[in-house]
């Protein structure tokens, strides 16, 4: 019966927080996934944080590198332009389009 409430209030939290920390979180995870290597799992969690803050140019940014590593260029030349056009004065995302 403990468990069960563990759970319930496990859940109840999480459908309390807001969007802006929600987007943070799986952020967080995605950059963390990345720095392993692991790029498929951050391209889950990139792609859960814009659910949650779709114009935060960074996780664009972030998830365009992830597309980038893993040769799916198309997916991953969109996210940079989206990365620039939310915020152009990004140099490197700027930069990695270029090429």
């Amino acid at each position: 019966m403990q468990s069960y409430f563990a759970v319930a209030l496990c859940v109840g939290l999480a459908a309390c927080s807001s969007p802006e920390e929600k987007a943070r979180g799986h952020f967080e995870r995605g950059l963390a996934a990345q720095a392993r290597g692991a790029h498929a799992e951050a391209m889950i969690e990139l792609r859960s944080a814009l659910q949650n803050d779709p114009n935060s140019a960074e996780t664009h940014y972030r998830l365009a590198l992830s597309l980038l590593e893993t040769k799916r260029f198309g997916p991953g030349v969109w996210e940079l332009d989206e990365a620039i056009r939310l915020e152009p004065k990004n140099l490197d995302a700027r930069i990695r389009r270029a090429w």
